[in-house]
Parts: C-alpha cells; structure tokens; sequence
C-alpha cells in the first residue's frame, strides 16, 4: 500500500491589500460611517488605534470588508498612510474600487 498526500491550495482573492500604498480623500467618503451605539458594544468597546473607549453618540467608521470599527478620525489618519484594517490587514478599499487587471 503505498500513502499519498495531497496539498489542496484554494486560490481566491486576496483580502490583502497591495494595489496601492494609501488612501485617498475620496476613498475614505465611500467607506461607511455610524453613530455609534449601546448595542454596538457587542462588537467593539475600543477603537484600536488609539485605544480609547467609544462612547455612545461618537462617530464611528466600519471597515466593509473585515467590518472592523474605529474612531472616525483614527482610521482617516491611518489609511490616509496604509490602505489596509489595523487589526486584521485586510484591504480597506471598498470591494468596488479594487481594480483587477486581466491580462
């Protein structure tokens, strides 16, 4: 009998972001905003780029493709010098924007 291993690679679409090195003005309009809530406790109670709690009322940004929240202003700063989620390095452009080339 002989024992064969097999390695399955799936290949799909990166969620890694490396079509560009930030993000522009524009591009931070497209991604959703909320005013953050008691009920949004439940998936974040800080903003994990400066560590603050949210509190209730406070403008908050949720990345579309990781759905990761943060201070508004925090994130801006952030992918305004890397295009990707400061928690899971997930590409922040909105999935519409990402743009594919076919060769």
């Amino acid at each position: 009998m002989i024992n064969v291993s097999s390695t399955v690679i799936i290949q799909g679409s990166s969620t890694t972001c490396k079509e560009c090195e930030s993000l522009s003005n524009d591009d931070l309009k497209k991604l959703p905003c909320f005013e953050y809530k008691e009920e949004d406790r439940i998936h974040n109670k800080e903003c994990v780029v400066c560590l603050e709690s949210f509190k209730i009322g406070e403008q908050c940004r949720l990345l579309p493709i990781c759905n990761h929240r943060f201070h508004v202003s925090c994130i801006d700063s952030w992918l305004l010098k890397t295009p990707s989620c400061p928690v899971c390095r997930s590409c922040a452009a909105t999935p519409i924007d990402i743009d594919i080339d076919h060769k």
